[in-house]
């Protein structure tokens, strides 16, 4: 059997040619190495058998969409046994072809006379020039077309082996796509109490430009909300070199406000009739009350002087959650006090001409009296001497229940 090249096929991933790619970031490098293992050399075989080892295929990591913009291809063939091939490498053509689904290019050396230890250089190449790395299928053959004759006969078999290796770098360069920018936004705290505070902030990377809820903005930033009455989800999305990002969203949920609550209460809540009492009120998560029908402020107080019957007096108030229930205070006047009643008398109620008698009066629910239009005290007597002549008497008195009616007490004085 005569083997007359030497042949090695790998893969990395399908190629795309890149027509257009909006930007790119500046051109990076990526090299596919490999080596084969020392080939070995059996015993008694000429050089046109040959046997070889496969390479140790590995890829390119690139990211998506990278376009290759050059190429440099390094091609070697090393003497691995010097003991045998004493003379260096057997003479013929070396050669690396590199090719692809839709372009090929090839390195080639050739060995035809000084037979030195090992042969190869580098190529620029740029026939993959435009094509998607990312995606890419290569075929690679290292190729010997070899016509010499030559064996090896020494007696020890392992003498003869690893006598011919090869190796090749593949140096890609392309230029990769700018990334797509990323966004992020969130509320801290993303729960807060009706009328709560909260901070919205926003970061992106790979980004020139956000857009935070419909407004441009910077790329990244805070901005603190008060007051805060209802949910509200908040979007961003954020551009740069690389594209648009997605749009995200962040969420603030407003608990509801509390429905107000009221108070109301008269302060004595019992007065005498014509007393004076005082009203106050309050509320809580109110923007307005009500007392008595007449709309008020949410908190405050009156007061009520001459107060002459029982009242009840209403209260509710009104906010975001709501209207409260209506409380009431009971201010308790009490009953009209009695109209005074009087009394007067003389005692004896006849004397003798310059005889003494006594007059004595009383009265109830009274507070103040006049006998014969004199103020007196609401009881008492007084004594009269040298009584000569009758005498009537008026007496009235006054309290909170009005005025008495006027009374009267006659003392009558006999002649000699």
């Amino acid at each position: 059997m005569k083997i007359t090249n030497i042949k090695k096929l790998f893969s990395l991933v399908s190629l795309v040619f890149i027509s257009f790619y909006s930007s790119f970031t500046s051109a990076e490098t990526c090299s596919i190495q490999r080596s084969s293992a020392p080939i070995t050399w059996n015993q008694g075989d000429n050089i046109q058998d040959m046997q070889y080892s496969s390479f140790n295929a590995e890829s390119c990591s690139v990211p998506a969409n990278s376009v290759i913009s050059g190429a440099t291809i390094t091609f070697n063939a090393v003497v691995g046994n010097t003991e045998v091939l004493t003379n260096g490498l057997p003479w013929g053509d070396y050669t690396l072809m590199v090719s692809s689904a839709n372009a090929s290019d090839q390195h080639d050396a050739t060995v035809n006379g000084q037979m030195p230890q090992s042969i190869g250089s580098s190529k620029t190449s740029s026939a993959f020039n435009g094509y998607d790395l990312g995606s890419s299928s290569f075929n690679v053959s290292a190729v010997v077309n070899n016509s010499s004759s030559l064996s090896c006969s020494d007696p020890t078999p392992s003498n003869c082996n690893s006598y011919l290796y090869f190796n090749y770098t593949i140096s890609f360069e392309y230029d990769a796509p700018a990334p797509a920018p990323t966004a992020s936004v969130n509320w801290s705290p993303s729960t807060v109490e009706y009328g709560g505070t909260s901070t919205v902030s926003w970061s992106s990377t790979d980004a020139t430009s956000c857009t935070l809820a419909g407004v441009s903005n910077s790329t990244s930033g805070s901005w603190v909300g008060t007051n805060r009455i209802k949910n509200q989800t908040t979007p961003l999305y954020c551009e740069g070199p690389g594209g648009t990002s997605n749009t995200v969203y962040a969420t603030l949920t407003v608990n509801p406000p509390p429905v107000p609550t009221a108070s109301v209460s008269w302060s004595p809540s019992t007065v005498e009739y014509g007393g004076t009492s005082t009203v106050s009120w309050s509320s809580t998560g109110a923007t307005s009350c009500t007392l008595s029908g007449s709309s008020n402020s949410t908190s405050g107080s009156w007061i009520g002087t001459n107060r002459i019957q029982n009242q009840t007096t209403p209260l509710y108030c009104e906010g975001p959650g709501g209207t409260s229930s209506t409380v009431y205070a009971t201010l308790t006047v009490d009953p009209i006090p009695p109209v005074p009643t009087v009394s007067i008398s003389w005692s004896p109620s006849t004397v003798e001409y310059g005889g003494s008698s006594t007059v004595s009066w009383s009265s109830t629910n009274a507070t103040s009296c006049k006998i014969s239009g004199s103020t007196t005290s609401t009881s008492g007597s007084w004594v009269g001497t040298n009584r000569t002549k009758n005498q009537t008497t008026p007496f009235y008195c006054e309290g909170p229940g009005g005025t008495s009616e006027t009374v009267y007490a006659t003392l009558y004085v006999t002649s000699n």
